[in-house]
C-alpha cells in the first residue's frame, strides 16, 4: 500500500486556500524524504483550525507545522506600552502587525494533544498539561531562510 497523502497531490491546486510555494516545497520534501509509514496532511481541518502541514506516524507520533515564505528581513518584534510584545512586518503600505506563528503552532499542537491523544494527559493536571509532547510536536518552517 502506498503512502497516505491527503489531499492527493492531483487535488492540491483545488484546495480552498492555494498552497504557497513554501507549502508545496515542504509537502514535496516530506514525500521524498519520509519513509512510507508517515502520513502527510495538507491544510486538513482540525477542530476549526487548518494547519499547513501535519505528518503522522502511528508508531512514532505527530508533527504539525506552520509554513512561512517570509523574507525575515522585513519582520521584527515590537513592544506595546503595556510591555506586550508583537510581530510586525514592513509592507509597501507601511508597518503592520501580524499574527505570531509560534502561538499558532502551539495552538495546533495543543489541539491535537487534547482531541486526539487525551489518554496521555497527566493525572490530575489541567487540560493544557500533557506528557505527550514527545508524541505531538509543533514547529515553524521558514522556507526562504537558511
Amino acid at each position: 500500500m502506498g503512502r497516505v497523502v491527503s489531499p492527493p497531490e492531483k487535488e492540491w491546486k483545488e484546495l480552498r486556500d492555494r498552497l504557497t510555494p513554501g507549502e508545496l516545497k515542504v509537502a514535496r520534501f516530506f514525500q521524498e524524504h519520509l519513509s512510507h509509514d508517515w502520513e502527510i496532511y495538507l491544510q486538513s481541518p482540525l477542530n476549526g483550525l487548518r494547519p499547513d502541514v501535519v505528518v503522522l506516524n502511528p508508531k512514532i507520533g505527530v508533527a504539525v507545522f506552520e509554513v512561512k515564505d517570509w523574507d525575515l528581513n522585513l519582520y521584527s518584534c515590537a513592544q506595546r506600552r503595556s510591555g506586550e510584545k508583537f510581530l510586525q512586518c514592513q509592507t509597501s503600505q507601511g508597518v503592520i502587525e501580524i499574527p505570531d506563528p509560534v502561538r499558532k503552532a502551539i495552538v495546533y499542537r495543543d489541539e491535537i494533544s487534547k482531541f486526539y491523544c487525551p489518554e496521555l494527559r497527566l493525572q490530575g493536571e489541567e487540560s493544557t498539561s500533557f506528557n505527550n509532547m514527545a508524541v505531538v510536536a509543533a514547529g515553524i518552517i521558514f522556507t526562504r531562510s537558511t
